[in-house]
């Protein structure tokens, strides 16, 4: 889908999926450490999950508008 959106740019590729597993990480850093300190853990997996996406998508637009 993103190399379809991206006219088969493979940089595009290779960059959205360098972020994703960054934030991956993070992601599991922040909720290991608990830095946030939420009650119920499933809400705050929710509450990171929508982030990811709004950024993921986000990003995949403005690299798709960059071309």
């Amino acid at each position: 889908m993103i190399l379809s959106r991206s006219g088969n740019d493979q940089f595009i590729l290779l960059l959205v999926n360098t972020l994703l597993g960054i934030g991956s990480i993070v992601g599991g850093i922040i909720m290991m450490s608990r830095w946030f300190s939420f009650k119920k853990t499933e809400a705050a997996f929710y509450f990171f999950a929508g982030v990811s996406f709004l950024l993921g998508d986000g990003l995949m637009t403005f690299m798709v508008l960059l071309k």
